[in-house]
């Protein structure tokens, strides 16, 4: 395993993870809240993760891999500190998140969906199909907690909150 994960789980997950898996009456059952888990504390989901995660849980890392790569939650990539999602869909295209979107990229630097944060580390931002606020767009989820009728003017605001 690489430098970044010596033993697996990390010594300060352990207990956690332990806790976790015995809410399963299967290990591999607990696969998707462990990685929720290691995203939550690294920003992404390294090889190494993989690797030691299908070890745990008794499966192949290409069996991980699959799971990582199918939902959009888990990165390859280091994340922001703060993680934004722009929704996209129907109704919040038409009401305005392309701007938003192109907003978002500007002010920050990073364009949507490449997987890069910020120089500084603190801000990544994607676009998501939905976010389930489709009466309040466009909307913007932020750290996990949505927010809508954003508009452009209000990225250097948000941007702002969060850097405090």
């Amino acid at each position: 395993m690489g430098a970044e994960i010596q033993t697996f789980p990390p010594e300060h997950l352990k207990e956690r993870f332990d806790r976790i898996v015995a809410r399963y009456p299967k290990r591999l059952a607990a696969l998707i809240p462990l990685l929720m888990m290691l995203q939550r504390e690294y920003q992404h989901i390294t090889p190494e993760h993989m690797e030691g995660l299908a070890t745990y849980l008794g499966t192949t890392p290409a069996h991980v891999l699959g799971v990582v790569t199918f939902y959009t939650m888990f990165s390859h990539r280091k994340r922001g500190k703060h993680h934004l999602y722009v929704c996209k869909t129907l109704s919040c295209h038409l009401r305005g998140a392309p701007g938003v979107i192109r907003a978002f990229e500007e002010k920050l630097g990073v364009k949507a969906g490449s997987g890069e944060a910020t120089p500084d580390g603190e801000f990544s931002v994607d676009t998501a199909e939905c976010l389930g606020l489709c009466e309040q767009a466009p909307c913007v989820l932020v750290d996990g907690q949505r927010f809508g009728n954003i508009t452009p003017e209000m990225v250097d605001q948000i941007v702002k909150e969060l850097s405090r």
